[in-house]
């Protein structure tokens, strides 16, 4: 190897070396960190203007965005111009943001707001809605909901437009069905549907046994007078059938009952069983709110009634086990009457086997 090789491969090696402890030195300096995130506050509601708002949208901060773009959803349609105009920006993200907002302002919101007949709100109500459009009703949404403590629900985000059917019901404890059926439009924002809530009659009893003792944990129920004087019960048809939809509650430990939400009309109290109507109280008549307090009323059931047919049922259960062996053995023993008779015929048939034919001795010589 020539002198000015080897100056020159050692030069690289000496350059290699200070390079390498340079780097060591560096290592051994302060690691740089990044920034911790800064958490966002939770304070009240943003009085930024929609301008400022979508200026945020492009922000670094995954949170500011985040504040941003839940400020502009609130301010839905008051924004739309600012939102439109950042739906054309060159930032893609800002952008993209913008387009989904404008979509849920272009939205048709369905707010259902519910209270009592005294106007104040009424929550936990469970409110359903049906819509129906399009060619012959072809397009058919279904949504539920419960509402909040100022009795309201969003129940839907729609496309706006014509609808043939919009129909809402409610259902809460203590009052009364309702709800609001009609057709017509749903324009873009909210559209909002108010609903009243009547608490209805109130029937309160005290039922006994024949012998006084307490009726516990049976469904006492009322229903129309002419109907539980007209029903005609039988096989597969039994009160439930008729009874079960009818508003009613269980008996509680010392026989007491109150049942809620009993429409305008004429009734009668009644306890039934799986075949027959067993009590039926004299009529009470409900005229919007008002109570009833039928008292004390002493049946002519006795006592242990309803338990027994649960017994009853028990033991028709095991009836057709007891059938179903019986009729085996009856089977069994036709089976060995019948072999016996074949073997008697095929005695009585049987051809007698054939003795062979006896040769004579052979005479003596």
């Amino acid at each position: 190897m020539s002198k000015q090789l080897q100056l020159l491969v050692a030069g690289f090696l000496c350059a290699g070396v200070v390079h390498c402890a340079c780097a060591e030195e560096a290592a051994q300096g302060d690691t740089p960190t990044a920034p911790k995130p800064v958490e966002a506050t939770k304070g009240p509601a943003s009085t930024a203007s929609a301008g400022e708002l979508v200026a945020k949208l492009a922000s670094a901060d995954f949170d500011e965005r985040g504040s941003a773009s839940e400020s502009l959803r609130a301010l839905g349609e008051k924004a739309r111009k600012e939102l439109e105009e950042a739906a054309k920006s060159g930032d893609p993200e800002v952008a993209h943001e913008a387009t989904v907002l404008l979509r849920a302002i272009n939205r048709a919101k369905v707010v259902v707001k519910v209270s009592d007949m005294e106007g104040k709100p009424v929550a936990e109500v469970n409110v359903n809605l049906f819509i129906q459009a399009g060619r012959n009703g072809a397009m058919r949404q279904q949504f539920t909901g419960k509402t909040d403590d100022k009795g309201t629900v969003t129940l839907a985000e729609v496309d706006p437009g014509d609808y043939q059917a919009i129909y809402l019901n409610t259902a809460a404890d203590g009052y009364l069905p309702s709800g609001d059926n009609r057709s017509g439009k749903l324009n873009v924002g909210e559209n909002v549907s108010e609903i009243k809530l009547r608490h209805g009659g109130l029937v309160k009893a005290h039922l006994t046994y024949a012998d006084k003792t307490p009726i516990v944990g049976v469904r006492a129920t009322v229903t129309n007078r002419q109907m539980a004087d007209n029903m005609r019960f039988g096989k597969g048809r039994g009160p439930a059938m008729f009874l079960g939809h009818q508003p009613g509650a269980d008996l509680d430990e010392k026989g007491n009952v109150t049942i809620k939400a009993v429409p305008d009309g004429e009734y009668v109290l009644v306890l039934y069983d799986e075949e027959k109507i067993l009590f039926k109280s004299a009529v009470i008549k409900i005229s919007g709110d008002n109570a009833v307090d039928l008292g004390d009323q002493l049946t002519e059931i006795k006592p242990g009634a309803f338990e027994k047919k649960e017994e009853a049922k028990d033991d028709k259960k095991d009836a057709p086990k007891e059938i179903i062996l019986q009729k085996e053995a009856v089977k069994d023993g036709k089976k060995d009457a019948e072999k016996k008779d074949v073997e008697k015929v095929e005695k009585k048939d049987a051809k007698p086997e054939a003795q062979p034919t006896p040769v004579a001795p052979a005479p003596a010589k």
